[in-house]
């Protein structure tokens, strides 16, 4: 992990001191304002991007649609027990942290453009250096019915992140180094018949790392084609012929790489309360400089609503990933989860959850010729819960842990994160 270090005068520290404290105290004024819309639900459901990289933003969860616009600020303070996820050197620190969001929603019956900004500002009590980390989120979505057999979508998510924190429904991941990164998505589906259709998309994927070091190795553009043919077998089961080609392009490291993805896909309601969703098949990629490989690319997913408002999910999926471990052209990465998230009366809410992460990096496949294979293996625990004072305050409370296990000198940790938080929605 890329650190911040020096001293730093007194001065400097006060000044710092005084802009938090200026933070606090303007947030604390916003968040006095009273409500013009009380009689409105609920707190907006944000979206965030995966441990594998960035995810498109989704606009239709129903906070998003109860209004043109939607507001909303999110403070919280922390307390992390590794803020470097450091095997050898431990540094715990307090942070502040504050999310200011606005997203503006424009729906009619056959459109929907969505456009979402997010500023997340973290600031820490015990950091050599600059104490403050600053990240900005641009999402835009676009989806279009031309007719009952035509529609297209687009999404577009540009990120600016300093040592950012990657989330998902149960775990926190830390990606290395200040980096701007850019994803933008087009697809369409055509309906050939009733039950059958057919669907293509074309993804572009960017990252810029600021520290030269991460720029040699880790700068790179993805250009991913897909294609897929589908079938509704009958209301409640629909099957999939998929194909992705993938064509990755580092700046100067020699880890280029071009990959084709072949997999079946089924969809099952086994009831109105439980979904059980498959994909099989194999990834062929053949780096630049290291032999072809052949991997399972593989996903399960079943998800049951054990109550009206209430979900548990478990899943388990495998493919080839770019790594952040410059040795390697590649892992083969396999990822168990389970997450329950359950209402337990109408203002609390409880969640957990739990990842398990193997990721295997093939000899075959090392940068500057064949080496031993590696592994790391990551655990994460996570709980939750949140309290709705009125429809526009939520509190919130957490817990994670993460651990660890690499085969890489210095890459293996343990980490826990404390959180307690306010959100406001108007």
């Amino acid at each position: 992990m890329s650190r911040l270090l020096g001293d730093e005068t007194s001065e400097k520290f006060k000044g710092a001191h005084l802009i938090r404290r200026t933070i606090i105290y303007l947030c604390a004024a916003v968040l006095a304002l009273p409500s013009q819309a009380e009689e409105e639900a609920t707190a907006t459901d944000v979206a965030a991007p995966s441990g594998g990289g960035a995810t498109p933003v989704s606009f239709d969860a129903p906070g998003y649609k109860r209004r043109p616009f939607v507001v909303s600020l999110y403070m919280r303070e922390e307390y992390d027990s590794n803020i470097f996820t450091s095997q050898f050197d431990k540094i715990a620190s307090f942070k502040t942290v504050a999310e200011p969001e606005i997203a503006l929603n424009i729906s009619d019956s056959r459109s929907f453009i969505g456009a979402r900004y997010r500023n997340s500002t973290t600031y820490y009590e015990n950091r050599a250096g600059d104490p403050f980390d600053i990240a900005h989120y641009f999402d835009f979505t676009l989806n279009h019915e031309f007719n009952t057999r035509l529609s297209i979508d687009v999404t577009e998510n540009f990120r600016y992140s300093q040592e950012p924190e990657l989330s998902t429904d149960t775990a926190f991941f830390r990606r290395e180094g200040t980096y701007i990164q850019n994803s933008f998505h087009t697809g369409a589906s055509y309906y050939i018949t009733r039950r059958l259709y057919w669907n293509v998309g074309f993804d572009h994927d960017y990252w810029n790392y600021k520290d030269q070091l991460f720029a040699f190795f880790l700068d790179r553009t993805s250009y991913t084609g897909s294609t897929g043919i589908n079938f509704a077998v009958s209301p409640v089961t629909t099957t999939s012929l998929n194909y992705e080609f993938i064509d990755t392009d580092f700046k100067e490291a020699p880890r280029d790489s071009i990959s084709h993805v072949l997999y079946a896909g089924l969809i099952q309601t086994m009831s109105p309360e439980w979904t059980v969703k498959l994909q099989g098949g194999a990834e062929y990629r053949k780096a630049q400089d290291a032999p072809a490989y052949i991997g399972p690319f593989a996903s399960l997913e079943t998800s049951w609503n054990f109550l009206p408002t209430s979900v548990l999910t478990v899943g388990y999926n495998t493919s080839l990933q770019d790594t952040n471990q410059s040795s390697f052209n590649y892992s083969q990465t396999q990822h168990a989860y389970g997450t329950v998230k359950a209402r337990l009366t109408y203002d609390l809410t409880a969640s957990a959850g739990a990842d398990y992460i193997l990721n295997t990096y093939p000899g075959s496949q090392g940068v500057s010729g064949t080496t031993s294979d590696a592994n790391e293996t990551t655990l994460v625990y996570r709980v939750s819960l949140s309290y709705m004072f009125t429809p526009q305050w939520m509190g919130e409370l957490g817990y994670s842990y993460t651990t660890l296990d690499s085969d890489f000198v210095g890459s293996s940790y343990n980490r826990s994160l404390t959180s307690v938080g306010m959100r406001y929605t108007y």
